[in-house]
């Protein structure tokens, strides 16, 4: 596997951890959107209830709501990468795949007997 090779693949992964962790969020806030209605039903449906139950109730809200808040603190973090591959991910492959025909037309037409790797070794730069 060639440079760009490899760097497109890792893209490629990237976007794909990005857009896995995005729904994992999404999900997550869903569950814990579903939680907080509960509650707001059950003191719906409450008739009366006791000072102790009104502070029980009250401290079940707030540790959902704090859940919600670092989900959606998460989600904020990471919706500006999520951005990028959900807008532009499609016109880099197309790029991306576009310039490799183009190289490979290149590669043919100098038959080059040298690669990447040599060129690297021969000035001392990691490969």
């Amino acid at each position: 596997m060639n440079l760009s090779e490899s760097c497109f693949v890792k893209l490629e992964a990237l976007c794909q951890e990005v857009r896995e962790s995005h729904e994992k969020l999404n999900k997550a806030q869903s569950a814990v959107d579903r939680h907080i209605s509960d509650i707001y039903h059950s003191v719906e449906r409450a008739e009366d209830f006791t000072v102790e139950e009104g502070d029980a109730i009250a401290r079940k809200l707030k540790e959902a709501l704090h859940k919600r808040r670092l989900v959606k603190d998460e989600l904020a973090r990471l919706y500006p990468v999520y951005d990028i591959f959900r807008n532009g991910i499609g016109e880099v492959d197309a790029n991306y795949r576009r310039s490799v025909r183009k190289s490979f037309n290149r590669e043919l037409a100098m038959k080059a007997n040298v690669n990447l790797g040599d060129i690297f070794e021969e000035y001392g730069i990691e490969y």
